[in-house]
C-alpha cells in the first residue's frame, strides 16, 4: 500500500485525500469506511495524481456501491476524485454513471471527476460560494 495524506480545509467544510504510490481497491475501500466512520463534511476530493492505481472496472462498481450506500449521511454533499491520465478518467466516469443510475434521490451525494487538483478545488469552492450565496439571500 501506497500512503494516504488526509488535509482539511475549514474555510468550505472539505477534506482532502491524497493517494500516494500503489494503491489497490482496498486501500480505497478502507479510507471510504475510515471517512465514514469520523466526521463527514459537504466537500470532499480524493487526489489519485500521485498514485498507482491498481483496480479493476468490477471493483469501481463496487466502491460506487460503497459510496452509494456511504454517501447517504452527505446528502447535497459533493465529492471529487482527481485523476492522472485518460484510463483513470474513464474508470472514474464508469463510477460516476453507475452512482447517478443508483440514487434516483435529487439530492444525493453528487460526484465529479476532474484531470487536476486546481480544477477540483476550484469547482468546490465554487460550489460552496453558490450556497453561501444562496443561504445569504433567505
Amino acid at each position: 500500500m501506497g500512503n494516504v495524506v488526509i488535509s482539511k480545509d475549514n474555510e468550505i467544510e472539505m477534506a482532502v485525500y491524497s493517494f500516494e504510490g500503489a494503491t489497490s481497491y482496498n486501500d480505497i475501500r478502507v479510507e471510504i469506511d475510515k471517512y465514514y466512520s469520523g466526521t463527514v463534511t459537504k466537500y470532499k476530493i480524493c487526489d489519485f495524481t500521485k498514485s498507482i492505481l491498481n483496480v479493476s472496472s468490477k471493483e469501481v462498481m463496487q466502491l460506487g456501491e460503497q459510496i452509494r450506500l456511504r454517501g447517504t449521511a452527505r446528502r447535497q454533499g459533493y465529492d471529487a476524485i482527481v485523476v492522472p491520465n485518460l484510463l483513470y478518467y474513464g474508470l472514474a466516469r464508469m463510477y460516476v454513471v453507475y452512482a447517478e443510475m443508483t440514487h434516483a434521490d435529487p439530492d444525493a451525494l453528487k460526484i465529479m471527476i476532474f484531470r487536476s487538483m486546481d480544477e477540483a478545488v476550484s469547482a468546490m469552492k465554487k460550489l460552496a460560494n453558490e450556497a453561501k450565496s444562496v443561504n445569504n439571500k433567505v
